[in-house]
Formats: structure tokens, C-alpha cells, sequence
């Protein structure tokens, strides 16, 4: 029996803050995703993918996705993290600016 492939794709490209508006974030993470959809039956059995893109890439949302990711994935499973837009370095971490991120 193959691993089902778990995958959480966040992208924000479109920021409240118009002046740190991105151009790809939202796009690479649904082609990511879209990539990932096509290995179904390759390496894996089945392909289970949720896609956060701007207005959904909240900070709880994320949070949520996350949750899921952990949830659904068992230890014969794989899990992917995909997340594109700014990020921000606080003493050792960096944390990925959510949509509301501006407001």
C-alpha cells in the first residue's frame, strides 16, 4: 500500500499593505500543489491537497491548515509544507507575514 501525500500550499501575494504586494507567492503555491496532484499513483496513492491563497492565507487559517496537516497524516503518510510570501526574522524564527499582515 502506497503513502498518501498530504499538502498544505500557502502563497500571499496580495497583502493589505498595497506597498508590500507580491507578484508570485499566490501562484507558485497553487502550482505547487497542482505538481504534487500530478505524482498521484507515482510515489503515492493518493494525493490530498488544501491551498490557502490570499484572502484565505490568515493566520488562523494557516494555523488550521497546519492542524490538519498534522491530523490527517499518519506515520506511512508524507506531508508537505509549502509557504511563499514575506517573511519576517524574530530573534531565532522566521514568520511567514499572514494576509491581515498591514491592516
Amino acid at each position: 500500500m502506497k503513502p498518501v501525500l498530504y499538502v498544505l500550499a500557502v502563497g500571499v501575494s496580495l497583502y493589505k499593505d498595497e506597498a508590500i504586494r507580491l507578484k508570485l507567492p499566490a501562484k507558485d503555491a497553487l502550482d505547487f500543489a497542482e505538481a504534487l496532484r500530478k505524482q498521484k499513483g507515482a510515489f503515492t496513492g493518493d494525493v490530498v491537497v488544501k491551498v490557502l491563497t490570499d484572502v484565505d492565507a490568515t493566520k488562523d487559517n494557516i494555523l488550521d491548515g497546519l492542524d490538519w496537516l498534522k491530523k490527517q497524516t499518519t506515520s506511512r503518510d508524507v506531508a508537505v509544507l509549502f509557504l511563499a510570501g514575506h517573511w519576517r526574522k524574530r530573534s531565532r524564527s522566521l514568520l511567514l507575514l499572514a494576509r491581515q499582515h498591514g491592516s
